[in-house]
């Protein structure tokens, strides 16, 4: 869903729990440490730095913030999208399906699945400083961060496509396997892309698909 209606009961919507001492302390490694330093410069130094001014657009407060009404009642697509972990699988599940339920038509569904390949999509990430691939407006499998199957050496099999969003949510489409993957939680998390916890649910899904 994305924009709440007026008549929805915001009580019904789980509330997001600021990244604990402890996950921030565990984890501190998958914070690039440029971002780290575009966040000193920008508060400090006082000198706006760009991946700053990305992630606090629009401007929310602590990420925590960002299950109040007043946040989730604009409509903001790269931003503020609200679903279940069911929802969100059943989504990317029909962007690959070709049967009734097909989200998107073949010939759409054959350029999302474009392999993700070294040079043919940017790799250098301006905002988050990591690299990254994208296509389409879908985030791409890496060697950095491999989702979907991986029966090949670097970045695996590439058809993979989705998103990873705020405190290490993510959902993607994998359409070697017909898989729709979601992945949300309270707790939030500090990485900047692969998250721990998610990345330990896409090992085991691996392990069980056999891919």
């Amino acid at each position: 869903m994305i924009g709440l209606r007026e008549d929805a009961n915001i009580d019904e919507f789980a509330v997001l729990e600021r990244a604990h001492r402890r996950l921030v302390i565990n984890n501190i490694t998958e914070v690039p440490w440029r971002v780290a330093f575009d966040v000193a410069m920008h508060a400090g130094a006082r000198r706006p730095q760009l991946s700053v001014l990305a992630l606090t657009n629009p401007k929310v407060g602590f990420p925590h913030f960002a299950t109040r009404r007043s946040f989730l009642a604009p409509e903001i697509p790269s931003s503020n999208g609200a679903g279940t972990a069911r929802g969100v699988a059943k989504l990317y599940s029909a962007a690959v399906s070709d049967d009734g339920d097909a989200l998107f038509s073949a010939d759409v569904r054959e350029a999302l699945a474009a392999p993700s390949k070294r040079g043919a999509v940017p790799d250098s990430d301006l905002v988050l400083h990591v690299p990254s691939r994208y296509h389409l407006g879908f985030r791409k499998p890496h060697p950095t961060f491999v989702f979907g199957a991986t029966p090949g050496p670097g970045d695996g099999d590439g058809r993979a496509f989705g998103t990873t969003g705020i405190g290490g949510s993510m959902g993607f489409a994998d359409p070697a396997t017909g898989i729709g993957f979601g992945y949300v939680m309270n707790q939030l998390g500090v990485a900047m892309l692969d998250e721990p916890r998610n990345r330990r649910i896409r090992a085991a899904l691996n392990r069980v698909l056999g891919v």
